[in-house]
């Protein structure tokens, strides 16, 4: 990563916290659960598809990103497929978080001749990035046993770092639900 994106970067996520959101499906409500869950502190987020900037040159890519920085947006939610991620590479785009929806296809991305490596996904992370996953996806988690990033999981299963009713009781107790 040139050393001008790498100083545009650290600009940026000074200022808005970068998420990635992929996955097989589920990308939509992922990203609009944590809008309406962020939202009433008095967040801003922008919710975008990479469908819709992935058009962009780096200079019009730069141009958009400081124009939200500008803006006061918080956090930027990218909802990526996962044939985006050379793209997002080749933009020099780096997520704080990534978080993997819906079930990981091996054979399904082998078939359309794009598999990602884990080079890829530990260069789209930040170095203190993090990566949410879900536990039941047991062919998602062997893919990524060999990065060296903070990973989280969530789901039904007990051995999920974060679970549905561990969510429910801190929310309860804090008088939100």
């Amino acid at each position: 990563m040139s050393s001008v994106y790498v100083a545009l970067y650290k600009k940026w996520s000074l200022i808005m916290l970068f998420v990635g959101i992929t996955g097989s499906e589920g990308k939509i409500e992922t990203a609009n659960i944590i809008s309406s869950i962020v939202n009433p502190s008095g967040k801003k987020v922008c919710i975008n598809d990479s469908l819709c900037i992935n058009n962009l040159d780096s200079a019009k890519l730069k141009s958009y990103i400081d124009k939200l920085a500008k803006d006061g947006v918080d956090i930027f939610l990218l909802k990526l497929s996962s044939t985006d991620f050379e793209w997002a590479l080749s933009n020099k785009i780096c997520f704080d978080i990534i978080i993997f929806t819906g079930k990981f296809e091996k054979r399904s991305l082998e078939a359309k001749g794009y598999y990602p490596s884990i080079g890829v996904i530990q260069q789209l992370l930040d170095s203190k990035g993090i990566a949410i996953v879900n536990v039941d996806d047991s062919e998602l988690l062997s893919f990524l046993q060999g990065i060296k990033k903070c990973i989280l999981t969530y789901g039904f299963n007990s051995k999920a770092s974060v679970t549905t009713s561990s969510i429910g009781d801190s929310l309860l107790k804090d008088g939100v639900i």
